[in-house]
């Protein structure tokens, strides 16, 4: 199943144990430290029990033995060992205790075991105090002493952890979305009205539980009836976790045991048109191997796939590897995370956030509160990731945490957890982020495109460009129904362009605020027919105050207004410069035209034939708003142009 966590390695020592036990212990009553036949004759068969894996025999025999001598190590021991096969820490740790308090000489070894069973118990002093004694032994093997002085470096980490909680207040999201079944966050869409998510269900084929897709919508702030994603696919059956692009069209899934895979998990994607997702198609054997690949996570602009994989050359277990799309639309070959990152345990579930920096993700391998811990990582100027960094407690706890979403104002998390409030197994809650965690806030842009003449829907190419270095972030399209759908990437300002042949262009300047994340920008944009006497307002185009010099946040529109006419040789245009009312006219009406002049100078540097540009200045003579307010006057401070002659 594409959810199951890989095999932590979570009782090495129970099994360390049980070894040293079988060699210590040959089942020869004289060996043995009870003088007790009743006690040696049940610690035999316990033991015989234990070899056999039938551990409630064992169990049942080792009380047997300790309720007729209460000092019989060996049966403390292998009690100890049975509680570290079934995970009973209590149990574990009352062992270990009663077999050291008898003799500590007669199994000094058993301390680290004891250490063990104190970390998982959250009694980090006692572990400490323990493997503080212990270090002291004189003659310790090498790789005992790494061992207990590893465990001892975990116990202060975990005890710093505790000792300074971070912000957490969980939330169950409610019945609507939770059942008794497993619940296993995905995705929250952008505009956070969406929630998608695998339930494992208890319905089971022959071989496994059954997981499937659903999504809850939020509507007047209430989480509806999730319901089943309507796939209409020839094999629906054994899907893991999924990722959907920023703009919902692109859907990347793991699917297992599916007759066109690589391994025993592969990612598939699913595209979404007319209104339906169409049938998946396998991502090929660049993306998936022969070995398990699954929880992709896409990034919200589409150009990378981060993925878990226990493909070869990893650092050990399952990895996150990333793989980036090429500009012909394929993937190429992933590459691991490395070290940093990634360890000789597992790392599982990776969330790159909108910001297109900040990444999430779940590890056994770095210390950790428990089994499974959640990280954050960032990535640096140069690409390169810096150091993970743990979550904290109580976000972690002894127990496995996993799947993690952050919403896009990073204030706001989501976590797949199993708690005491869950409707059963694993459930999904939300919570406030600590704000030493929180990724950057992201905005995005979400609009339609029309005919103006006709109203009609129109499918144009949107483009989304830094406007200093005209550096194209984003190059993507409206749908067939116009709508279109940008997530904006962490910058403070954007150059945006809306065109489609034979039209007119639609330019906009963003500058995202601290409220665009919940405010985001929403368009209706009219694209007119080319025709002589239409104009098109240079939204992208920007001068230094009270200057005709142009602002470096210029260099984007001048290229864009570049493209548009090589694009369309046959017109000649006009470049008009507009002022606001405020000042003397005649330094209005000079600005205005030095500022068309300054335009049609960079155009032509860049190989415009300067034939086919006029220029003209008209101070505040044709306002397209009332000069009463400086958002007002802002308009009017403008460069227009406008179509001059269309050649046949």
């Amino acid at each position: 199943m594409a959810h199951q966590l890989a095999k932590p390695q979570i009782h090495a020592y129970s099994i360390a144990l049980c070894l040293i036990l079988a060699l210590l212990f040959p089942a020869q009553a004289q060996n043995l430290t009870s003088q007790s036949k009743k006690a040696t004759k049940a610690y035999l068969k316990a033991e015989e029990a234990f070899r056999k894996s039938d551990f409630e025999t064992a169990k049942k025999n080792l009380n047997e033995a300790l309720k007729t001598d209460s000092t019989f190590i060996e049966a403390w021991l292998l009690l100890a060992d049975y509680a570290a096969e079934k995970n009973d820490v209590l149990l574990g740790i009352e062992s270990l205790e009663n077999a050291l308090a008898i003799d500590t000489l007669f199994f000094p070894y058993a301390s680290i075991a004891l250490a063990r069973f104190y970390n998982q118990a959250m009694q980090y002093e006692s572990a400490l105090t323990l493997l503080s004694n212990f270090l002291k032994n004189k003659n310790l093997n090498p790789l005992v002493v790494k061992s207990a002085t590893e465990l001892y470096q975990l116990a202060v980490f975990r005890d710093s952890l505790v000792r300074f909680p971070v912000q957490f207040d969980p939330m169950n999201v409610g019945k609507t979305i939770n059942t008794a079944s497993d619940e296993y966050i995905n995705v929250l869409r952008l505009e956070g009205n969406q929630l998608i998510f695998t339930r494992r269900s208890n319905e089971s084929s022959e071989t496994a539980l059954i997981e499937r897709f659903y999504h809850s919508k939020l509507i007047d702030g209430v989480w509806q009836e999730a319901e089943q994603f309507e796939l209409n696919w020839p094999n629906e059956m054994h899907l893991g976790a999924m990722s959907v692009r920023a703009d919902g069209l692109e859907m990347y899934f793991s699917a297992c045991g599916w007759d066109d895979g690589f391994g025993s998990c592969d990612l598939y994607v699913s595209y979404f048109e007319n209104g339906k997702w169409t049938i998946p198609y396998n991502l090929g054997n660049a993306i998936n191997s022969i070995s398990w690949e699954s929880q992709p996570c896409i990034s919200a602009d589409g150009k990378e796939l981060y993925f878990s994989s226990k493909r070869k050359g990893g650092e050990g277990g399952a990895d996150i590897w990333k793989s980036e799309k090429a500009e012909n639309g394929k993937w190429k070959m992933p590459v691991n995370l490395g070290k940093t990152i990634n360890t000789s345990g597992n790392e599982m579930a990776p969330f790159m956030h909108s910001d297109g920096k900040t990444l999430y993700f779940s590890s056994d391998g770095h210390f950790g509160m428990g089994n499974y811990d959640l990280f954050v990582v960032r990535k640096n100027i140069d690409g390169t990731w810096g150091k993970p960094v743990n979550l904290g407690f109580p976000v972690n706890t002894p127990d496995d945490e996993i799947n993690f979403v952050v919403e896009a104002s990073g204030e706001k998390a989501w976590i797949s957890a199993n708690k005491a409030d869950s409707f059963g197994g694993f459930d999904s809650y939300t919570f406030e982020l600590d704000a030493h965690f929180r990724p950057d806030p992201v905005s995005y842009i979400k609009g339609f495109v029309y005919d103006k003449e006709t109203q009609k829907p129109l499918q144009a190419q949107l483009t989304l460009a830094d406007p200093y270095t005209e550096e194209v972030l984003i190059a993507t399209e409206s749908n067939a129904d116009g709508s279109f759908f940008v997530a904006l990437p962490s910058k403070t300002s954007y150059a945006l362009e809306i065109r489609k042949q034979t039209y007119l262009f639609y330019q906009e300047a963003i500058f995202p605020t601290s409220t665009s994340e919940t405010k985001p920008f929403e368009l209706h944009v009219y694209l007119e027919p080319i025709a002589e006497g239409k104009s098109v307002l240079l939204r992208n185009i920007h001068f230094e105050f009270n200057s005709a010099m142009l602002s470096e946040s210029s260099n984007a529109g001048i290229a864009m207004l570049k493209t548009f006419l090589e694009n369309n040789s046959l017109l000649t245009i006009e470049l008009s410069g507009h002022t606001d009312n405020i000042g003397d006219e005649d330094f209005n009406l000079k600005l205005s035209e030095n500022r068309a002049k300054v335009v049609k100078e960079a155009l032509v540097k860049l190989g415009i034939d300067p034939n086919r540009i006029a220029t003209k200045g008209y101070g505040s003579s044709q306002p397209i708003a009332p000069n009463d307010s400086e958002a007002n006057r802002a308009l009017n401070r403008r460069t227009d142009m406008k179509i001059c002659l269309v050649l046949k």
